[in-house]
């Protein structure tokens, strides 16, 4: 889920996950919300580094994204 609650859109973000169950690279699927978002790689930990799914997230919006491996 990617949400911004604020009446601004935001552009300096990033999302990391140290470690996780995730194996190479994945695309995301909007399931609510609409939008191309970046491909997400995964990091040898099974997290990923340094993420930005949109290069604005528009204000007040909201997304639910599912991972869709490219493997």
């Amino acid at each position: 889920m990617l949400i911004n609650l604020s009446d601004q859109p935001v552009m300096d973000y990033k999302l990391s996950l140290s470690a996780g169950p995730l194996k190479g690279a994945y695309a995301l699927e909007p399931s609510y919300g609409e939008g191309q978002f970046a491909e997400i790689q995964s990091n040898d930990q099974g997290g990923f580094d340094n993420y930005q799914p949109l290069l604005t997230l528009p204000a007040n919006s909201r997304y639910l994204l599912q991972l869709q491996s490219t493997n």
